[in-house]
């Protein structure tokens, strides 16, 4: 038996349907009605659970129009898993659950799902941005690819896993291309030299770079632009301010 169907089969609310399911008995009304709610909610679901060779209590359902064999997920697992299949790409309530779905489930899965995705800062930030009204937005003038730029900055966020606490986002307001890159702080020099690592080696220096912080922080975006452009004798980009918080 796997290290997985033992915490299964001492957890406590799935404990009682999978031992049940080991003894082969049937449930009856009156145990099931003086169970938990997560046990009263797998109850209902008997029919398609199932022990696997390895003692792994699993479920088979309906989902995109064929059977997919899933894993009950115990409940000190939940935050991990929800964790792990949201931090991929941020994703909002319905395509998290999605991801989750395909692997694992559990009673009461959705609401654990909206409450973690609505606590996520990160997407919190993105879907503020994403939702502006016509009226909150800026439109800058463009008539050609990376004529005009924007360099704007999310965060602080909770450290991340290599260190990092910012969110580099890089707009050009011409293709509406966007680029986010996560870097370690929020200064000028940080910024300059992971636009010239990371994006401007390949695509050149933009015609005007605007940016969402005050004058004082172009000016000394700039000055760290011209010490790592200017030498290489490349045109400089021309300073620009948006709106705060705009992209």
């Amino acid at each position: 038996m796997s290290l997985l169907a033992e915490l299964q089969k001492q957890d406590t609310h799935i404990g009682p349907i999978y031992q049940k399911l080991q003894q082969k008995m049937q449930l009856d009304e009156l145990y099931v009605g003086e169970s938990r709610w997560e046990t009263k909610k797998l109850a209902k679901m008997i029919e398609h659970l199932q022990l696997r060779d390895d003692g792994r209590l699993t479920a088979q359902l309906p989902i995109r129009g064929r059977r997919q064999e899933v894993v009950v997920c115990l409940g000190t697992k939940r935050r991990e898993v929800i964790h792990k299949k949201h931090e991929m790409a941020h994703l909002g309530v319905i395509k998290t659950t999605v991801r989750v779905m395909i692997d694992w489930l559990w009673p009461g899965m959705t609401a654990d799902i909206r409450r973690f995705v609505l606590g996520c800062q990160i997407y919190q930030q993105s879907k503020a941005v994403k939702t502006k009204t016509a009226g909150e937005r800026q439109h800058l003038f463009r008539g050609r690819p990376w004529q005009q730029v924007s360099v704007d900055l999310w965060g602080p966020f909770p450290k991340m896993k290599r260190g990092n606490t910012q969110i580099l986002v890089l707009t050009d307001h011409f293709t509406r291309w966007v680029d986010a890159i996560r870097i370690s702080d929020g200064k000028a020099e940080t910024i300059a030299t992971t636009l010239d690592e990371c994006v401007f080696q390949y695509f050149d220096v933009p015609e005007t770079v605007h940016s969402n912080h005050s004058s004082q922080f172009e000016v000394q975006l700039l000055k760290k632009m011209c010490r790592l452009w200017g030498k290489r004798g490349r045109a400089l980009p021309t300073p620009g301010k948006l709106g705060h918080g705009e992209t």
